[in-house]
Parts: structure tokens; sequence; C-alpha cells
């Protein structure tokens, strides 16, 4: 049984109260494996606790490898829709609701863009182009589905909350138009329809949706010139 720093009490001994403060406070030290195993304990108990839905992934993402990220990024884009809903239906007042959406959209934009840029290019090979395309692709959904659903459930009736949908949605173009650029750096054609078959959708359904808040966005240019 997990047990809480010494405490020498079993999760299934604490309170809901309890784990939610042990598992902000090993958040907070970025112990983010023990973080996220409170918060799965949490949420067993709690489904509706969207700190709990959001951050068990979250903390996650933050210790895994490579291939976990993958998978832990793209079951963040399957619960995220989820995680909003939870917000938008809890019993807090708009203001809580504001500031709770806009640290998830924050925490998921700086971590997609970290986690690409830290990719190390210099050896790309097939298998580890796949790995990062499916990667890419991974947060371009994650971030789109963050960004649609603020718009689905805020977005209409709130130009803060817009702000921060089309912040998340011009992240999904951005990461996008990077990786396609960077299919003509590996002078491998294939590459190139491959990540642009899959990611098309998303640029075409995100740039839709900022253009209703701003109808002179453009989405990024891809640089078709091989480097």
């Amino acid at each position: 049984m997990d047990q809480g720093f010494g405490s020498g009490f079993s999760s299934m001994e604490l309170t809901g109260k309890d784990l939610l403060a042990k598992a902000r406070r090993a958040r907070d030290n970025e112990e983010y494996e023990r973080a996220a195993d409170y918060y799965d304990d949490l949420l067993e108990r709690e489904p509706d606790n969207w700190e709990a839905a959001y951050y068990s992934m979250f903390c996650r993402l933050k210790y895994s490898n490579l291939r976990k990220k993958i998978d832990t990024a793209l079951a963040i884009d399957e619960a995220m829709a989820n995680v909003i809903a939870l917000i938008a239906n809890a019993d807090l007042i708009q203001q809580e609701k504001y500031y709770a959406i806009k640290n998830i959209s924050e925490e998921i934009k700086d971590l997609a863009i970290k986690t690409y840029e830290s990719t190390d290019m210099s050896d790309f090979n097939s298998n580890s182009f796949r790995q990062f395309k499916k990667l890419t692709l991974s947060w371009c959904q994650a971030l789109y589905t963050v960004g649609y659903s603020i718009y689905e459930d805020f977005a209409e009736n709130d130009w803060k909350t817009a702000n921060l949908c089309t912040m998340c949605l011009e992240t999904c173009n951005d990461l996008a138009s990077r990786l396609l650029t960077l299919t003509f750096s590996l002078v491998r054609l294939g590459y190139h329809k491959q990540a642009k078959e899959v990611l098309d959708p998303y640029i075409l359904e995100a740039t839709a949706t900022i253009q209703v808040f701003d109808t002179h966005y453009v989405a990024p240019k891809v640089n078709f010139r091989f480097l």
C-alpha cells in the first residue's frame, strides 16, 4: 500500500482532503510519481474531481520517458474534454473556473513546447522520427482538445477564456507546422506526406476555431526548403 511520507497511514486510511493535500505537496516538491499515485487514489474516490483527473496524468508526463510520454500525452488528449467539462460543472465561482482553466492551458502549452524542443534531432533515423512524429501529434491532439473544449464550454461567453482557447489552438498549429518543416530537413518526402496526412485536419479545424475570434489569423507557413 502507498505510504504517505513515512506517516504510517495507507491511502485507504486517508480522507479525500488528506490525499489532495499530499498530492499537492508532492507535486510542489516535484515528486511527480508520488503525486500521480495520490491523485489516482483520490480519483477513485471522487470521479468528478477535475484536479485529480487532470494531474494524475500531467504528473506522469513530468517523469516519463519518451515512450511513456507518448502514451500519457495520448491519454491526456482523451481525457481533457472531460476535465474541462468537470470544471464547467464544478461548484466553483466563475473566477475560480477561469483560473483553473488558465493554469491547465498554460501547463499543457509549456510542457508540449518543452518536450518538442528538448528532443535531440541530431541523429534522427526512421524509428526515432516515427516516435517523435507520434509524440508531436499527441501534443497537437491534446492542445486541440483543450482549446476546442474551452471554446465549447466557456469561450463563447467569456473573452478571457476565448484567449486561452486561441492560445492552445495556436500552439497546436505552431507545433504542427514545425514538425512539417522538420520533415523537409530529413530529405524523405514520405515523412512529410505521413505527417501532413495526420496533422492537416487539426491545423484546419484549429484555424477555423481561432478565426471565430480573430478573422485575420493565418496558420504558420511550412518551410518547404530542404536544409
